[in-house]
């Protein structure tokens, strides 16, 4: 554990300060006396507003005395002993907070402690910190049936009811101790809860129905008679908690600690004669300035975060000329701090452990506690559901219930009733009076800005929503107030066993086999041969399991009427120009245009470390993975089993992958680079060619992009050579930076860099992204640049690329995978958006991504990947609906690629191939 910066008032003060200048202040000089007038006494400023510059100014210091300050811009702190002319260091020092150490011939001020951090956390309690719905489960689980009849009924169950040394603990876990009150809806008048009140209240768990109706404006709006009643209702109060001070601990391991201010483990030699040189520091202002003038005067590279660039300080004494290695211990002193060491460079920052890598390292950690929760609460789950899963929870409040005969005639597990729709005539007679009646509430409902009432649909669906509600009750106010911070998901409440949930679904799968067999196209082979020519380019991506197969593909895409041919020539990080000698000389004179394809950062299960990429705690993508596998055992077998249902039926069923199944490769490994660059004009220069396809061109985290799943895909991009880059560029490490989208319960990151007066922290974590991706394209651009530097001019058509996220929902939305045509270099590769631009003031969501392709790219091709053999009925399956609008006029695809290059059969196109054959 390594410490740093703590103190809000000094670090407040670090950005605001003024300007200090690098001498002695001028306030330390005494007045020029005028003749025949009164010397005015020359005094400080009043105590309250009296800042360090001026207390070292008037203080007793030894004239050879040399102090180095931070913040001299900081006042005096409230309440604390006013500092008067003539006080000592040290009465100043206690005065202001601040603590001392000797570097040489300089004196430097640091704040009295540090912050040391827990950059290991483990031996977690998983019971620590448990969110109060997951001990309401554990809770409830235990309860016999008196008590859950109590608990489901009436006023509800208080801890007098309870039975066992564990439920009282519970009790108490999940309710006291967390600083409730109670504020008026309409009048905000707060009450406070005291643990005694909390300690006599009783809790009824109970389902709460709401009634939703949509607007006539707008199909998509509704509001719930819920959330209406609240709103009508003068007299409702909110429960709460109050905000309190951060917890500094996070699943019962210690996150962080005050210590004693003391100068930091370094990596940083200060005995090296680089340093003995002297630095002249006169009319230097800021940290940013010093570091510059040390890096010049010792030509050593040594860059301050640029967090802490603007942050002021002052020299007082006799010179200002000072050697390097006592101003750099010094300013490290000052604001708790120390050099890390990125490969040849140093860079002030907070610890030798990046606070970004603590971050992940905390993140990490607080998952590996989440699925061991999962354990405990499962089984409890599982267990009501066992007991109490046949019925509804009884219904609580004014909202109107599904009754039981509709609950039954919906067939559906528990666990799935949230929101529920049905038409206005097999709703009850009191279900209708109620909607009707919540429709003309909606009248009375206040709306911003003078808005128009709500209008409701009637003639429409009537949205039932049912979910399990806590309700609260104290012995001083009877009246139950909700709280929905105690309420569990019916899901997590209704667990089911994994046995019936496999059971379920392999009953799904045999209603989705029998609907796939009654929707099978006995004619799929003739529409087939009627749609394909409305595309231009069809092409077939597969790789050779031995290049004797070229021929029989071949055959096969002729049968099939597709007419290029992507071969996969560049993967595991070799090229195979075989492959595409054996394509073209198939293909000769048979109409099929050849494309090699290249893996560019993937490159299958083992590189050489200086070609690998890294994430931020230093492991390779498959390293990386294990978290996840190790974390998920039981889920990874529960999918296995999954699958091997989805198998015996027969269906075309796949699981979206899941974190990383290669290794990539850093753009910043010169070894990775040279070897895709020759790879890549190798592959140009074969003959018989019609151009070349490059995929997996970019990394997760070399954008802003967050990847669908942080757990699946940690980001990559911190090699040496990249952190190296970086830091010369902007005056970042970046494993100083928080890695975008990461939420956890832990305060990893110092104050100095997460407070809102440091300028923009998340403006500082966006610029690492950026820069990885300039990066990225520049590779692309640099084997670009060679192809075309030995390719004679006209005979390669411009390289095709393929932005390929691995994620969820390419596999949802096949339309997120596309190729498309570089056409310039000047421009940036095709690239896919998937995110909302939340940059704009008004966040939307990005075009769709055939108009994406249309706008980036001249060729556009869109992707479909089947997951097994496909014959001629699942070929039309995956091609009929977009074949169907570019045959209409109605779409701007130029064509499609069917890959198959994840099938290691020889030939997997020749069952549909055969069908072909033999259909008419």
């Amino acid at each position: 554990m390594r410490p740093h910066l703590p103190l809000l008032t000094l670090t407040m003060a670090l950005i605001a300060s003024a300007p200090a200048t690098a001498q002695s202040p001028p306030g330390a000089l005494p007045p020029v006396a005028t003749p025949g007038v009164p010397a005015t006494p020359t005094a400080p400023p009043v105590a309250p507003r009296l800042r360090l510059r001026e207390a070292l100014a008037f203080a007793k210091i030894a004239p050879t005395d040399t102090i180095f300050a931070i913040a001299p811009g900081q006042h005096i702190p409230t309440g604390a002993v006013p500092s008067v002319p003539g006080d000592s260091l040290t009465q100043v020092m206690t005065a202001f907070g601040r603590s001392k150490a000797e570097f040489g011939s300089l004196i430097a001020l640091g704040p009295l402690t540090m912050t040391e951090f827990n950059d290991a956390p483990s031996d977690a309690d998983i019971y620590a910190g448990m969110d109060p719905r997951q001990i309401l489960v554990l809770l409830a689980a235990s309860l016999d049936q008196d008590q859950w009849t109590k608990l489901t009924t009436g006023r509800g169950i208080a801890d007098v009811d309870l039975t066992t040394n564990e439920q009282h603990a519970m009790w108490s876990a999940m309710l006291l101790h967390k600083n409730y009150e109670t504020v008026g809806r309409v009048t905000h008048e707060v009450h406070e809860i005291s643990d005694q009140e909390m300690q006599g209240a009783h809790l009824r768990l109970g389902s709460e129905w709401s009634m939703m109706l949509t607007s006539l404006k707008s199909d998509s709006s509704s509001i719930s008679s819920g959330s209406l009643a609240e709103i009508l209702d003068p007299a409702y109060r909110d429960i709460m908690t109050r905000s309190s001070p951060a917890d500094k601990t996070a699943l019962s391991a210690s996150v962080r600690r005050e210590i004693p201010n003391n100068p930091k483990t370094s990596d940083l030699d200060f005995t090296g004669k680089a340093l003995n040189a002297t630095v002249d520091i006169t009319g230097l202002n800021t940290v940013g300035q010093l570091i510059d003038r040390i890096r010049q005067a010792t030509r050593m590279e040594i860059y301050a975060d640029q967090r802490y660039e603007q942050i002021s300080f002052m020299v007082t004494g006799p010179t200002s000329v000072l050697k390097a290695r006592d101003l750099l211990r010094a300013l490290a002193f000052g604001i708790a701090s120390t050099y890390r060491g990125v490969g040849p460079a140093y860079v002030l920052t907070a610890d030798l452990t990046g606070a970004g890598m603590r971050t992940q390292t905390w993140w990490e950690y607080e998952q590996d506690v989440e699925k061991l929760r999962a354990k405990p609460l499962t089984a409890a789950s599982e267990k009501i559901h066992k007991l109490h899963g046949d019925t509804v929870l009884p219904a609580f409040g004014d909202g109107v219930p599904l009754t039981d005969e509709q609950i039954k005639a919906l067939g559906q597990p528990i666990e799935n009733l949230n929101l529920v729709s049905l038409p206005m005539g097999k709703l009850t007679p009191s279900q209708q009076a109620a909607a009707k009646q919540l429709a003309a509430d909606l009248k009375r409902e206040p709306r911003y800005g003078g808005q128009a009432p709500y209008q409701a649909n009637l003639a429409g669906d009537v949205i039932f929503g049912g979910s399990p509600m806590v309700w609260i009750t104290f012995p001083s106010d009877l009246r139950p107030l909700k709280m929905g911070m105690l309420a569990p998901s019916q899901y997590d409440l209704y667990h089911q066993s994994l046995e019936t949930e496999m059971a379920n679904i392999s009953q799904e799968f045999t209603h989705d086999k029998a609907d796939q067999d009654a929707k099978r196209d006995p004619n799929a082979a003739a529409h087939l041969k009627t749609l394909l020519p409305a595309a231009p380019r069809r092409a077939l991506l597969c790789r050779l399991q031995s290049p004797q197969d070229a021929g029989a593909v071949v055959t096969s895409m002729m049968r099939l009427g597709l007419n290029e041919l992507w071969v996969a020539a560049f993967y595991d990080g070799e090229a195979h120009p075989e492959s595409v000698k054996a394509a073209v000389h198939a293909a000769a004179g048979k109409g099929i245009a050849i494309y090699p394809v290249m893996d560019v950062l993937k490159w299958g299960q083992s590189a050489p470390d200086a070609a690998k990429d890294w994430t931020i705690l230093g492991e390779d993508s498959l390293q990386s993975n294990l978290h996840w596998r190790r974390r998920n055992e039981d889920d990874i077998a529960s999918m296995n089993r999954v699958l091997e249902i989805a198998k015996k039926f027969g269906l075309d069923f796949s699981m979206p992958e899941m974190g990383y199944q290669e290794i990539f490769v850093s753009p910043f490994s010169r070894e990775a680079a040279t070897r895709l660059t020759t790879a890549a004009k190798s592959l140009a220069a074969q003959p018989g060619i019609a151009g070349l396809v490059w995929r997996t061109t970019e990394a997760p985290g070399y954008n802003r992009q967050r990847p669908d799943d942080l757990e699946f895909f940690s980001r990559l991009g911190y090699t040496l050579p990249a952190r190296l880059a970086f830091l010369r560029k902007a005056h970042l490490d970046p494993i100083d930076l928080k890695p975008l989208d990461l939420n956890l319960q832990a305060q990893t990151i110092p104050e100095v860099w997460s407070q809102g007066y440091v300028a923009n922290n998340s403006a500082f974590e966006k610029q690492w992204p950026d820069f990885l991706n300039d990066a990225n394209i520049q590779l692309l651009r640099a084997m670009r640049a060679a192809i075309d530097h030995e390719t004679p001019a006209g005979r390669l058509p411009q390289p095709i690329l393929l932005r390929k996220r691995p994620d969820y929902t390419s596999s949802l939305h096949p339309d997120l995978e596309w190729y498309g045509s570089w056409d310039s270099s000047a421009l940036p590769p095709p690239f896919l958006l998937t995110d909302q631009n939340y940059d704009d003031p008004i966040p939307k969501a990005p075009p769709t991504a055939a108009e994406q392709a249309r706008a980036q790219s001249k060729d556009t091709l869109f992707t479909v990947t089947p997951s097994n053999i496909p014959d001629d009925a699942k070929l039309i399956e995956l091609l009929k609906d977009r074949l169907t609008e570019m045959a209409n006029g109605k779409s701007a695809w130029r064509g499609f690629v069917l890959d198959v290059s994840q099938l290691k059969e020889s030939n997997p196109i020749d069952k549909a191939a055969n069908e072909f054959l033999k259909k008419p």
